[in-house]
């Protein structure tokens, strides 16, 4: 229970950090239903659809989400994998809805953040690197996923695409040297 709602709090704090961004909102719309309270198909009945100026992304928990076999596919490919929090932008909803079954693929997501409350495990690293694995390739982008910068102000420059991924805990672990960080483009944010 602790761990989904420490995962509602991070949702919140994106949606700030977007709005950091790409300014401030000009309508937030709630979700119809609280969140996935289990991991599941995206649905944007259950995100928070966020507008801002220039875009509008939603905002949901508990997705699970296709890895690089279905990147430039028309359809669903591969194995699937679930991340804590996900940040899609509104122009991929009908894809993902009507040709990927609710699951999004690579291309189709701006952030995926990891939420962990609780004790360390090391398993939490090898999740953090798959994640990484499954999301991107390690290479310079051949696109930019963040246009107007990146929220937490954390870079991504050596993925391809360009999805931020960020581990987010309460206490800080020094368990990534700064090598493998830097580069797989991967970050641990304290909060609160």
């Amino acid at each position: 229970m602790a761990e989904m709602a420490f995962e509602a709090v991070i949702c919140a704090k994106a949606i700030n950090e977007y709005a950091k961004v790409y300014g401030q909102p000009l309508a937030v719309t709630p979700p119809v239903q609280f969140l996935n309270q289990k991991p599941g198909r995206f649905d944007p009945a259950k995100a928070f659809k966020v507008q801002f100026p220039t875009t509008t992304f939603y905002f949901a928990t508990d997705v699970e989400c296709y890895g690089l076999a279905a990147m430039g596919t028309k359809g669903p490919a591969g194995d699937i994998f679930e991340a804590d929090v996900v940040v899609i932008e509104e122009s991929h909803v009908s894809e993902i809805l009507n040709q990927f079954g609710g699951l999004p693929a690579p291309q189709h997501l701006n952030a995926a953040y990891e939420c962990k409350f609780g004790a360390y495990h090391k398993s939490q690293l090898r999740e953090l690197l798959g994640f990484r694995r499954h999301l991107s390739y390690l290479n310079t982008p051949s696109g930019n996923n963040h246009p107007l910068g990146f929220p937490f102000g954390l870079a991504v420059n050596n993925a391809d695409p360009s999805v931020q991924i960020i581990l987010f805990r309460p206490t800080n672990l020094s368990f990534l040297t700064p090598q493998t960080a830097d580069l797989y483009n991967l970050y641990q944010e304290v909060y609160p």
